[in-house]
């Protein structure tokens, strides 16, 4: 049968606390000063982070948990003669709830790299990647923590993008390419009957990677233009088309609101914007 939840604020949430350290490396080599290299890592251990838990988890850590979390009916006899030891479930509140403790650690890795040439003009080369391997939630003290990453209730393992830009006096052209890691169809901490539905209703046990390229123009008229006249003075016109290649994002097959398209795409698919504006 349907199972109600409840979403929401809790007024017995208690303010969060948290430690972060990050280091970071610059490199530009000295023999290519217009290249330029970093790596920063970042760590955050926090207590009381105040998060919302999915109904999996909810159920999963139910007898560590405040009481009225998971709302169930009475055992029939029927169900004793089955071996349950607790009724069908009627009702689940997933609103905030102050986690015991989470970690995030965290990669950030960057290349920049700018080209000149009096002829061609400028050139922009730069690629941007963030690597979170593990981010770590332990709802209740004595509940083993749960690793998200990688799962459709965390953050991807890999995401990034790269592009280069082109200018050369009023024109500047770009392009750029997103990539969006894989993920597993389920949540962290589902049980296997729930690993093994959401499996059956995806036929994959993986949402596939996604990568999307988008590409723009821009003119911009200059006062050394010959249309820099009149109301043209200052203009600057442009078109962005996004999504160039027209990739349908990956379809996730559930029920209720888990169903749909992956949040890292756009059902919109290939979408162009024009835009003219004028400075003051």
């Amino acid at each position: 049968g349907l199972i109600a939840h409840t979403f929401g604020g809790n007024p017995d949430l208690r303010p969060e606390d948290s430690d972060t350290w990050s280091v970071g490396v610059v490199f530009v080599p000295p023999w290519m000063e217009d290249l330029r290299l970093s790596v920063d890592c970042t760590r955050i251990d926090k207590v009381d982070e105040i998060a919302s838990l999915n109904g999996q988890e909810v159920l999963f850590f139910e007898d560590s948990l405040p009481a009225g979390r998971v709302t169930r009916g009475e055992l029939t006899p029927e169900d004793i003669a089955n071996g349950f030891e607790a009724g069908p479930v009627q009702a689940i509140n997933v609103s905030s709830v102050n986690v015991a403790e989470a970690q995030v650690q965290a990669w950030d890795f960057q290349a920049d790299y700018l080209w000149r040439s009096d002829r061609v003009g400028e050139l922009h080369f730069y690629a941007l990647a963030t690597w979170q391997p593990h981010f770590k939630r332990r709802p209740v003290p004595e509940a083993p923590a749960l690793d998200l990453a990688g799962f459709n209730n965390g953050p991807l393992q890999w995401r990034g993008n790269a592009g280069i830009d082109w200018v050369r006096g009023s024109w500047t052209l770009g392009w750029n390419a997103q990539f969006f890691d894989s993920y597993r169809v389920y949540a962290a901490g589902s049980s296997q009957g729930a690993i093994n539905t959401a499996m059956l209703n995806q036929g994959s046990a993986m949402i596939s990677s996604q990568t999307y390229h988008d590409v723009f123009a821009r003119y911009r008229v200059s006062n050394s233009s010959h249309f820099a006249s009149g109301w043209l003075e200052d203009m600057e016109f442009s078109l962005n088309i996004q999504n160039l290649f027209d990739r349908i994002p990956p379809i996730i097959a559930g029920t209720g609101s888990s169903n749909g398209y992956s949040t890292y795409g756009d059902p919109r698919l290939r979408r162009y914007v024009i835009s003219v504006r004028r400075r003051f």
